[in-house]
């Protein structure tokens, strides 16, 4: 006998009663019932699928879950039965594709419920690569963001059951009907943030949205940061107020889409390229590389740097590719900081400061790090000033984390600064 002893599972709790009574060998377990599609896992992919299973109910899906318990005597009949109820079945484990668990379940779906299904039976696997470094786990496992974008493959937004009409807190739809479209989970905000607090909604239950259309301001504990919505269409549902903080991966809100245009959510502002931070006007002039005329400040109506444009390389479209369809990592590195620590004691001055000239240095070393891309003309804009801010610790963030606030604590302040 093989036990499969997944090493993730060691840190899970859930509530047990005792004495612990299991099903006899080989059986499987439904975790959850529903009627518009079926979730087969096993393991710790189980977890993942009640997550989406939870989160798509959301958006008007019933989604059953099917915890297979073991591969090896395979529960065919309860897997089938499961397949025959909702017509639609999705396989979830954390194998590689290719000659992985799931084409056998897949077959066997095929073999037994054909006449029953309603669409093809579809599998979210891990990617078909060596298993990747820890750093690299969580992007190459299945995550519920991934079950999600399965589950709307393989269900058409009119396929929705009403017995799923609630919101993810059990309250009916404002409309009284089912709430279909698209979920927008709190992306990954990098740096080990695990969560943050909706400060504002920039839109309403009814609104119409576009790729890209910032739909909420949020606070980390590092920062604000504005949400674009990676989805177009109208916005069905708002899975929380204002003032709330919510985690990782929670849905925030559910888009009706109109056309299949969407984009991955990048860390702190959308694809196009339109952030909330003030930019230099446009230039009318036309060229190949160029700078505009002198413009002065919003604030101190002082002269701004000419602002140099410089057209796009074509390996552009592959790198803005490829930021669209990588997964995003963090990877957390020491450094040794003995050498500014003594040039702190030397020069008689703190730690930002330098920090701040090294960042200035390296900006000037690498100008494009200090640009943004104009997709309309296909240009790379450079800026000829730079706006520095550092997060540090606020009152209201230490008193959130530990309860206990700081002798002193600054704000994120932006530092301006000129060539």
């Amino acid at each position: 006998m093989i036990f499969l002893e997944p090493k993730r599972r060691y840190w899970t709790r859930e509530p047990l009663e005792l004495p612990v009574r299991t099903g006899p060998f080989g059986t499987a377990a439904v975790r959850r019932e529903g009627s518009d599609a079926t979730l087969v896992a096993y393991g710790p992919s189980v977890d993942v699928a009640l997550e989406a299973a939870h989160l798509a109910a959301a958006e008007g899906r019933d989604v059953e879950v099917l915890d297979l318990r073991a591969l090896v005597p395979l529960d065919d009949d309860a897997l089938a039965a499961s397949v025959r109820r909702t017509g639609r079945c999705l396989v979830v484990h954390e194998a590689q594709g290719y000659a992985g668990v799931g084409a056998e379940i897949a077959a066997r779906v095929q073999e037994r419920c054909f006449d029953a299904l309603r669409a093809p039976v579809l599998r979210v696997t891990g990617f078909d690569i060596p298993y990747p470094p820890p750093l690299l786990e969580d992007a190459h496992l299945p995550d519920v963001r991934r079950v999600l974008d399965g589950l709307h493959r393989l269900l058409p937004a009119t396929s929705a059951s009403p017995a799923a009409a609630r919101r993810t807190d059990g309250t009916p739809a404002a409309t009284g009907e089912a709430i279909t479209g698209r979920t927008f989970l709190l992306p990954d905000l990098g740096e080990g943030l695990a969560e943050a607090e909706v400060l504002e909604w920039k839109v309403a239950v009814g609104d119409p949205v576009e790729h890209d259309q910032v739909v909420a301001e949020v606070e980390t504990a590092k920062s604000v940061v504005t949400l674009p919505s990676p989805y177009t269409g109208t916005v069905t549902a708002l899975h929380c107020r204002a003032g709330a903080v919510v985690e990782v991966g929670a849905p925030l809100l559910t888009v009706g889409e109109e056309s299949a245009a969407s984009g991955a959510v990048l860390t702190g502002y959308g694809t196009s390229g339109r952030r909330t931070l003030r930019q230099p006007p446009r230039p009318a002039c036309a060229g190949t590389a160029r700078t505009t005329g002198a413009a002065h400040d919003r604030d101190t109506d002082q002269p701004l740097l000419s602002v140099t444009r410089a057209p796009l390389r074509p390996v552009a479209e592959k790198f803005v590719r490829g930021r669209r369809d990588t997964p995003a990592v963090t990877i957390w590195a020491d450094t040794e900081a003995d050498s500014l620590l003594a040039a702190r004691a030397t020069l008689g001055t703190g730690l930002m400061p330098l920090l701040a000239r090294a960042c200035l240095g390296a900006l000037a070393a690498f100008p494009e790090l200090n640009s943004r891309v104009d997709t309309d003309r296909q240009e790379v804009v450079r800026l000829p000033q730079v706006h520095l801010g550092f997060a540090a610790p606020t009152t209201a963030w230490w008193s959130r984390s530990s309860g206990t606030p700081p002798v002193s604590a600054s704000t994120t302040s932006p530092l301006n600064c000129g060539d």
